[in-house]
């Protein structure tokens, strides 16, 4: 495995990250895989050397971070991990139980701080945006608990232009760096993000994990990769499918070079790799093959890119 530094920090990243969506209850989702799969799935990414582990105090309603944080204790290898959680999607009815107060905020820091196991959080990331959201309260919060050592690093989640130049010019008053990643839906269906975001972020040097690159399962559906969750994901369903997306899909299957990891894996990986401002590419999966499948299409697309001097940093 290969890492990069997210933009503007030391801090180094695995090229292909763990999305822990998948991971948690299948009392939340059908899908996701309960304790003692979700253990086999993160036994095998630590073995692969994948750092980078994406979760969300929303996730199975907090059991995603309960299992990521008990299984890092148990193999002591919670400073071997970089753990990135979100907050902000709402958990209940009541007031200030969902969005961006900085009440909620703090309170499911600590909530996510007790599930995970751990004093402190190295990527805080806002979730689903609110847009009557007031983002200087955020980054404010985001800096209170930076200043109290529970977050290390903060990002935000599919924030659209106008927010994160909002964002841009909070820092640019405050005068320091607050914010260091942005998370994106990037695959070879949704791939508008690259025209303004991509460049946005190189400019101010944030990092861009980009999540989706399989399209929830649509674009690996018949391949090496079948899956629960193609089947059952109902966002999967809502989101692609359409006929344009199923023409692009047959494009991708014909581009792509076949061999052992699956033709269709190796093209819709690489067609998020290729862009240099993904720092980190997060991906799901129902059981250990389909992860080793992902991580063996990024190790030779590492080994193949190095000489061009796109990844940056060595093996583990």
């Amino acid at each position: 495995m290969k890492y990069r530094r997210i933009p503007g920090t030391n801090l180094e990243v695995s090229v292909l990250g763990l999305g822990m969506m998948g991971i948690g209850s299948s009392g939340w989702r059908p899908w996701v895989l309960d304790r003692a799969a979700g253990r086999e799935v993160l036994a095998t990414a630590l073995d692969r050397g994948v750092n980078l582990f994406d979760t969300s105090n929303f996730y199975s309603y907090g059991e995603s971070e309960r299992v990521l944080g008990e299984y890092l204790r148990s193999v002591g290898k919670r400073e071997s991990a970089v753990i990135a959680t979100k907050v902000g999607n709402r958990l209940s009815n009541w007031p200030n139980h969902g969005g961006y107060s900085r009440k909620h905020i703090v309170a499911e820091t600590e909530a996510s701080l007790d599930r995970l196991k751990t004093d402190y959080i190295d990527l805080l990331q806002t979730h689903i945006w609110d847009n009557d959201a007031e983002i200087d309260e955020v980054l404010e919060t985001f800096e209170l608990l930076r200043s109290q050592g529970k977050v290390l690093y903060a990002g935000f989640t599919n924030l659209s232009s106008d927010w994160v130049r909002d964002a841009l010019e909070y820092e640019r008053r405050f005068g320091r760096r607050i914010w260091s990643t942005l998370q994106l839906e990037y695959n070879a269906l949704r791939d508008e993000v690259a025209e303004w975001a991509f460049p946005i972020c190189t400019a101010a040097r944030k990092g861009v994990l980009a999540y989706g690159p399989y399209a929830r399962g649509f674009l690996t559906e018949s391949s090496l990769m079948p899956s629960k969750r193609a089947k059952t994901d109902n966002y999967r369903h809502e989101w692609y499918g359409t006929e344009a997306d199923r023409i692009q899909r047959d494009k991708l299957v014909n581009s792509g070079e076949g061999g052992e990891v699956g033709s269709v894996v190796w093209a819709a990986l690489t067609s998020v790799l290729d862009n240099p401002t993904v720092t980190s590419v997060l991906v799901g999966a129902t059981d250990a093959k389909q992860l080793d499948e992902s991580v063996c299409v990024v190790d030779r697309w590492c080994a193949e890119s190095e000489r061009n001097g796109i990844v940056e940093t060595g093996k583990r």
